[in-house]
């Protein structure tokens, strides 16, 4: 019963944070910057000066959480919830706070993907509506520690947020090839050789290690091609994003098996293999102009 309080408790805090939020959702419609640019790269400007749009943040949360209820709703319903899914994963990608996360605060990034991964894996093995309410809440929880974490983030003092900024960017920088291979020259054979790495870890018992391998591997390698990739083919960035964040890191969390994670992997190879197809063609249509 304890739990069972705890649970709505929490459930109840977010609606609330959200409903509050709700009255700025007018506003938000005629924002004036989005988290993504044309490139696919996150909007710098708005990432550099992020402590001064929380407001709009809060009411893009709000839109969040509904396109969540969304999902959740239509399937307790009895209803196919690909659009709604769809209309989920393209709000994300088009709110300002998404690229704020991403960039100031990555450590919270991934727990997002997580959440909408797993309503989505609810849907796939016909699991119950409370199952798929649990997840729902879980994704809006996620959703607003990212924004914690950039008003955290916020209050800190200058000096200390480069000290620690900088601190992570040399760690991650050290923690980013695990196979030998120079990311600048095979990017796509340097993310394969570190996420072969990442399952190797977790068949030796090292979730953390694991989750580092594939986090840090996203986020020093894969970011950087997305710009060239997006223009190229958006959805397979997305359903590469989502493999990053959600596919062998869900699989980490949820302690699946180390065929599990295999198969995983065998998902992200293919992806990942179709990416160095269109990296090439494009390297090749620069140098026949050149």
């Amino acid at each position: 019963m304890k739990n069972t309080s705890k649970t709505f408790y929490e459930a109840g805090l977010c609606h609330i944070r959200y409903s509050l939020a709700m009255v700025l959702l007018g506003a938000f419609m005629f924002s004036p910057h989005t988290a993504v640019q044309a490139s696919g790269e996150p909007d710098m400007k708005l990432v550099a000066n992020f402590s001064e749009h929380f407001e709009t943040f809060d009411t893009e949360l709000a839109k969040m959480c509904l396109a969540t209820d969304r999902i959740v709703k239509e399937y307790a319903n009895g209803d196919s919830i690909e659009n709604s899914s769809k209309a989920w994963v393209d709000t994300w990608e088009s709110v300002g706070v998404h690229g704020v996360v991403e960039v100031k605060a990555p450590y919270l990034y991934p727990p997002v993907w997580i959440g909408f991964y797993g309503m989505k894996g609810v849907a796939d093995k016909k699991g119950s509506a409370e199952e798929m309410y649990a997840v729902g809440e879980s994704t809006k929880a996620a959703l607003w520690q990212g924004l914690g974490g950039l008003r955290a983030l916020a209050n800190a003092t200058s000096i200390e947020t480069e000290s620690r900024h900088d601190h992570e960017h040399e760690d991650q920088g050290q923690d980013a090839n695990y196979g030998g291979i120079d990311p600048d020259e095979k990017p796509i054979e340097a993310i394969l050789a570190n996420l072969e790495a990442a399952v190797d870890a977790y068949a030796h018992n090292d979730a953390e290690k694991a989750s580092k391998i594939v986090f840090n591997t996203y986020m020093e390698i894969f970011e950087h091609l997305e710009g060239d990739l997006i223009e190229a083919d958006a959805d397979l960035v997305t359903t590469i994003e989502l493999e990053f964040n959600a596919g062998l890191p869900l699989v980490f969390k949820n302690g699946g098996s180390v065929a599990d994670a295999r198969a995983k992997l065998a998902e992200m190879t293919k992806s990942l293999n179709q990416a160095k197809k269109l990296l090439s063609k494009i390297q090749s249509d620069r140098s026949s102009v050149f």
